[in-house]
């Protein structure tokens, strides 16, 4: 059988259809062991206490590589503890891998934190917005765990090195109890390991 123009073009486009189709399905699987390679829950990293930086904020840095365990901070206390249990009082802002929960919403009914995304910049002692709205942690339908929408984008993911990179978003962060931080993401990796998050934050904020 002769395969004219028509024919050709055909197998040209279907080539080309197969080709992309094989790098959509290698690049989600990429994507997919960059936000959840690594992580051992039986080998967790003991957890520092925060340290102090220039114009009074603090600097922290968190092992939340594990799949199971998150890493729940307090703000008052500068420490953070690791716990299955996302019910526990005392805590304020949650790790776990890329995602990121507080201490109020659907996700701890005894806690008043939530969130508001002052947008990219640096930590400052200005004053909060007058009547600032924050929003509160949400369980979405189509998932069986919470997250807060202020949240859910604090990073970039490049899809050519397959890597997170911060926003650079400071956080007006109300804490479980109801007084104010600011909160800003510095990185998510400590020698190329994934989920390994620093970040400076200020307490107690205006």
């Amino acid at each position: 059988m002769v395969c004219g123009i028509s024919c050709r073009d055909f197998l040209i486009a279907f080539g080309i259809f197969t080709v992309l189709t094989i790098l959509g399905i290698s690049g989600i699987w990429y994507a997919g062991k960059a936000l959840h390679s690594g992580g051992d829950p039986d080998n967790f990293t003991p957890l520092a206490s925060a340290k102090e930086a220039p114009g009074g904020k603090h600097l922290m840095t968190v092992d939340a590589s594990s799949f199971d365990h998150w890493v729940l901070f307090s703000f008052s206390t500068g420490r953070a503890h690791s716990s299955r249990d996302l019910d526990s009082i005392g805590w304020d802002f949650g790790f776990r891998r890329h995602r990121m929960v507080t201490a109020g919403g659907s996700t701890q009914s005894r806690g008043d934190a939530a969130v508001l995304d002052l947008g990219a910049g640096e930590i400052r002692g200005a004053p909060q917005p007058g009547h600032p709205v924050l929003l509160s942690d949400i369980r979405t339908r189509d998932s069986l765990e919470t997250e807060n929408p202020a949240l859910s984008r604090w990073y970039h993911y490049d899809w050519i090195t397959h890597r997170l990179k911060s926003l650079g978003h400071v956080y007006l962060v109300r804490t479980h109890d109801g007084r104010f931080a600011r909160l800003k993401i510095l990185g998510y990796y400590c020698d190329k390991r994934p989920g390994c998050i620093s970040f400076e934050y200020l307490y107690p904020a205006k």
